[in-house]
Formats: C-alpha cells, sequence, structure tokens
C-alpha cells in the first residue's frame, strides 16, 4: 500500500460517523450526537497531522544518519583502505595500544572465503624481536613476551617464517615479518600471518599470508602506519 492510498484511508475512517444508538430520550440522544461528532473531529485532524508530516518527509527522502561507527571498526576500515580489495574482510581484534604505539597498531583478522589469517602491526622498541609475543586473542589478558634482541637494522627488512613444529596448543602459522627502523629510535613490525594453529585456534587458517613480501614491503612504508616521525 503506498503512503497516498494509506492516507485516504485514514480519511476516510476519520469521517465515517459512528452508527447512532437508538435512544427515545431526547437529552441524552443529543449528547450521544455531540461526542460522535467530537470523535470523528479528533479522527481527523489526527489524520491531517499524519498526511502533513508524510507529504513534508515523502516517500523517498533519506533516513537519519545512522550512529557512527565504534572506534575498533574505524581503525579496521582505515587499514582496509590500505590493502589490495582481494585481501579479504578486515576486523580489528585486539589492539594494542601504548605510549609509544602508532595509530595503526593492533591485531587484525583478515577473513575470506572461510579462513582466519592475521595482519599484526606494532610500533615499539628497535630491540624487540618480530613476533616475540604468543598470539593475541580478543579478551585474553596479559602478553607473555620473549625478551629477544635482534640484530641491528639499518633499513626496512622482511623476513620469511615457516609453519610451528610439532603439535601446538595455540602459535602463530607461517608468516611475512617486516621490519621498519625509525627515525626516533623506534621501529614498525609489521607481519602478514597465515592464521593461528593449534588446538585453540579460533578458525581455520590460511594456507598463506594474506600479503606477499612485496605487498608486505608496499605497506609497511605507508605513513598511515606510523604517528609523531
Amino acid at each position: 500500500m503506498t503512503d497516498h492510498a494509506r492516507i485516504r484511508g485514514l480519511l476516510e475512517q476519520a469521517l465515517v460517523e459512528p452508527p447512532a444508538v437508538a435512544d427515545h430520550r431526547s437529552p441524552f440522544a443529543r449528547a450521544a450526537r455531540i461526542r460522535r461528532r467530537r470523535r470523528a473531529g479528533l479522527g481527523l485532524a489526527a489524520a491531517g497531522l499524519l498526511a502533513a508530516a508524510l507529504l513534508v518527509q515523502g516517500p523517498g527522502a533519506p533516513r537519519p544518519p545512522s550512529a557512527p561507527d565504534r572506534p575498533e571498526r574505524q581503525q579496521a576500515r582505515r587499514l582496509e583502505a590500505l590493502l589490495p580489495a582481494a585481501v579479504g574482510a578486515v576486523e580489528l581484534a585486539v589492539p594494542l595500544p601504548g605510549p609509544a604505539g602508532g595509530p595503526l597498531d593492533g591485531v587484525y583478522w583478515i577473513r575470506k572465503d572461510g579462513r582466519l589469517g592475521v595482519i599484526r602491526i606494532e610500533t615499539g622498541p628497535a630491540t624487540s624481536a618480530p613476533l616475540s609475543c604468543t598470539p593475541e586473542l580478543p579478551g585474553a589478558t596479559g602478553r607473555i613476551c620473549e625478551d629477544r634482541a635482534i640484530r641491528p637494522r639499518t633499513g626496512l627488512t622482511v623476513d620469511q617464517r615457516p609453519e610451528p613444529d610439532g603439535a601446538v596448543e595455540l602459535a602463530w602459522g607461517s608468516s611475512v615479518d617486516a621490519v621498519l627502523p625509525l627515525p626516533d629510535g623506534r621501529a614498525l613490525f609489521v607481519d602478514a600471518i597465515s592464521g593461528y594453529r593449534g588446538r585453540r585456534a579460533p578458525g581455520p587458517a590460511m594456507d598463506a599470508p594474506p600479503l606477499t613480501a612485496d605487498r608486505l614491503r608496499e605497506l609497511v612504508r605507508r605513513s598511515e602506519l606510523v604517528a609523531g616521525v
């Protein structure tokens, strides 16, 4: 039913006078007629207001804007805009906030074809090792990190890391890891990981990391990943 048909129906209902009640006592009959006229007048006024509102708004008027996206979704969309379209859907799974962190630091889940890959971004001391922490999962408390020094780096380096050996409870899958030293003594770590391995894995991993080494080099050089440099 169109808006105009609904308005016409309301007007017709409002103008229909309810059937009179047989009452030979003239004072009571006269009072009943007055009440019926008042009810009809109120119905007509309500229908008129509804018609005016629909005419002002119009059948194709846009709906009010929805509430702004949550900060997590906004951050995921900013990273998604930097990735190739074929990578998959991007979701911020675990933020990695820190006083010296970057604007896109976090663990991102990449979903495609029922598989779950990961892109991990973290800005921190240049002495940290890539993927030195256990895999972060949503809702987990605390981080278990190894204190392993890395070789001095004078420029961007990209390394390949194979699958973990043997049965594991939870571990990163194969990955391509990039480290970019920053002028202020920090480093930007960006890892493209095939997903999670082990009994606690939240989903089936991808067959390969979501980004190739060349794609990862392009991403880690983007200024949107670094703040304050």
